[in-house]
Protein backbone atom coordinates (compact mmCIF):
# COMPACT_ATOMS: atom_id res chain seq x y z
CA UNK A 1 0.00 0.00 0.00
CA UNK A 2 2.38 2.39 0.41
CA UNK A 3 4.06 1.82 -2.60
CA UNK A 4 0.51 2.91 -4.02
CA UNK A 5 0.48 5.98 -1.83
CA UNK A 6 3.10 7.31 -2.99
CA UNK A 7 2.45 6.91 -6.75
CA UNK A 8 -0.95 8.91 -6.20
CA UNK A 9 0.91 11.57 -4.25
CA UNK A 10 3.31 12.45 -6.74
CA UNK A 11 1.09 12.11 -9.78
CA UNK A 12 -1.45 14.84 -8.09
CA UNK A 13 0.93 16.98 -6.21
CA UNK A 14 3.54 17.38 -9.36
CA UNK A 15 1.66 20.57 -10.53
CA UNK A 16 -0.66 20.94 -7.21
CA UNK A 17 -3.68 19.84 -9.45
CA UNK A 18 -4.35 17.94 -5.50
CA UNK A 19 -2.61 18.17 -2.16
CA UNK A 20 -2.92 15.42 0.17
CA UNK A 21 -4.35 16.78 3.16
CA UNK A 22 -4.60 13.67 5.69
CA UNK A 23 -4.18 9.96 6.13
CA UNK A 24 -6.94 7.56 7.86
CA UNK A 25 -6.31 4.41 9.21
CA UNK A 26 -8.56 1.63 10.83
CA UNK A 27 -11.11 -1.27 10.13
CA UNK A 28 -8.73 -2.53 7.82
CA UNK A 29 -8.70 0.56 5.74
CA UNK A 30 -6.21 3.53 4.54
CA UNK A 31 -8.26 6.31 3.42
CA UNK A 32 -6.35 9.37 1.53
CA UNK A 33 -7.86 12.94 1.58
CA UNK A 34 -6.97 15.19 -1.09
CA UNK A 35 -8.23 18.90 -1.87
CA UNK A 36 -8.07 19.06 -5.73
CA UNK A 37 -8.47 22.21 -8.45
CA UNK A 38 -10.53 19.32 -10.57
CA UNK A 39 -12.51 16.55 -10.02
CA UNK A 40 -12.39 14.86 -13.19
CA UNK A 41 -8.71 15.23 -13.61
CA UNK A 42 -8.01 13.71 -10.44
CA UNK A 43 -9.91 10.52 -11.61
CA UNK A 44 -7.82 10.59 -14.88
CA UNK A 45 -4.51 11.17 -12.61
CA UNK A 46 -5.23 8.47 -10.43
CA UNK A 47 -6.09 6.17 -13.08
CA UNK A 48 -2.61 6.80 -14.93
CA UNK A 49 -0.98 6.63 -11.54
CA UNK A 50 -2.14 3.12 -10.76
CA UNK A 51 -1.99 1.54 -14.39
CA UNK A 52 1.27 -0.39 -13.28
CA UNK A 53 -0.15 -2.08 -10.34
CA UNK A 54 -2.33 -4.68 -10.30
CA UNK A 55 -5.95 -4.69 -9.50
CA UNK A 56 -6.80 -3.07 -6.06
CA UNK A 57 -10.20 -2.50 -4.11
CA UNK A 58 -10.68 1.39 -3.97
CA UNK A 59 -13.29 3.10 -3.63
CA UNK A 60 -13.35 6.96 -4.35
CA UNK A 61 -15.57 9.24 -3.24
CA UNK A 62 -15.68 13.27 -4.19
CA UNK A 63 -17.42 16.24 -2.00
CA UNK A 64 -17.86 19.68 -1.94
CA UNK A 65 -16.08 21.62 0.81
CA UNK A 66 -15.74 24.92 -0.20
CA UNK A 67 -14.68 25.96 3.60
CA UNK A 68 -12.02 22.86 3.82
CA UNK A 69 -14.27 21.69 6.89
CA UNK A 70 -12.65 18.30 6.73
CA UNK A 71 -9.27 19.72 6.66
CA UNK A 72 -9.84 21.75 9.19
CA UNK A 73 -11.12 19.55 11.46
CA UNK A 74 -8.57 16.49 10.90
CA UNK A 75 -5.85 19.65 11.82
CA UNK A 76 -7.26 20.67 14.83
CA UNK A 77 -7.25 17.12 16.02
CA UNK A 78 -3.47 17.16 15.91
CA UNK A 79 -3.16 18.65 18.95
CA UNK A 80 -4.62 15.19 20.22
CA UNK A 81 -1.94 13.19 18.51
CA UNK A 82 0.32 10.94 20.17
CA UNK A 83 4.19 11.69 20.11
Amino acid sequence: MEDVQIAIQKAMEKDKLSIMTGIYVGNGEKVLVFITRNIPAFGERLNLALKDFELLPITIYSEKDPQNEEYLEMYEMKSHAIE
